[in-house]
């Protein structure tokens, strides 16, 4: 087992971008709800669809919790397209050498190169969905590759904060475990040395924010099939 573990920092806006896309899933049509929010907004909704307005939010905001507190979310109940808002703000398209990407809601989308060589690792209850980008007014397809969108629903608690550099508590709650990533370059992150019991390759930390972990070993198939630190985002983190 080797003696570091690597933190893919994709929150940071210096590694990947973010766009205006929402999500459509078996539970509910990111695509109304969109347009009934516009309606919303210009005070031109009916009752009743204000009343759709809510039952689609509540929908949204249970998926969102789920992802947010990395649970597993069912196959069946994952998403199955994705749509760009129309342009304005962030709502460009990613570029094709994106290897990830941030959308509406802060979901994590990864491209087919990444996804092809993660899936083939020990994520257990991990996992992704296939989804296009379509354009949310015309309907039409715009992505000519798939991308897969993913759910990270194994948690764990190796970060030795008390011995990590690179970290911070809330400025609001300082006795809470919970950290935040600031500025965290490689070898400042120590984690616990229970994390060679484990042999998932792909977790989350419960005690570090918005963080995403992956194996040395992962990483360095990674590095092998062209992927670079900087490309993924890496911080290279001890094991102790």
């Amino acid at each position: 087992m080797s003696n570091y573990a690597w933190l893919c920092d994709y929150g940071s806006h210096a590694v990947a971008n973010t766009y205006g896309i929402v999500v459509q899933t078996p539970e509910f049509d990111g695509v109304e709800l969109f347009f009934l929010e516009q309606k919303k907004k210009c005070n031109a909704i009916t009752s009743d669809e204000m009343k759709i307005l809510e039952a689609l939010d509540a929908s949204e905001t249970k998926f969102w919790r789920a992802w947010k507190n990395y649970e597993f979310i069912p196959q069946q109940e994952m998403p199955i397209k994705l749509f760009k808002k129309p342009d304005i703000n962030y709502s460009n398209l990613p570029e094709l050498n994106e290897i990830f990407f941030c959308i509406t809601n802060a979901y994590l989308v990864m491209s087919k190169e990444l996804y092809h060589v993660i899936s083939q690792f020990n994520l257990g209850r991990t996992h992704f969905s296939q989804v296009y980008i379509y354009d949310i007014e015309t309907k039409k397809q715009l992505s000519e590759v798939p991308y897969y969108f993913i759910n990270i629903a194994e948690s764990y608690e190796f970060l030795d904060s008390n011995h990590s550099k690179g970290i911070k508590a809330s400025r609001y709650s300082p006795e809470e475990p919970l950290r935040y990533i600031w500025g965290a370059e490689d070898d400042d992150i120590i984690l616990l040395n229970q994390f060679k019991n484990t042999d998932t390759d792909l977790w989350h930390d419960k005690n570090l924010n918005d963080s995403l972990f992956f194996s040395d070993r992962l990483v360095q198939v990674l590095f092998r099939a062209g992927f670079s630190q900087k490309q993924l985002g890496l911080v290279r983190c001890l094991v102790k």
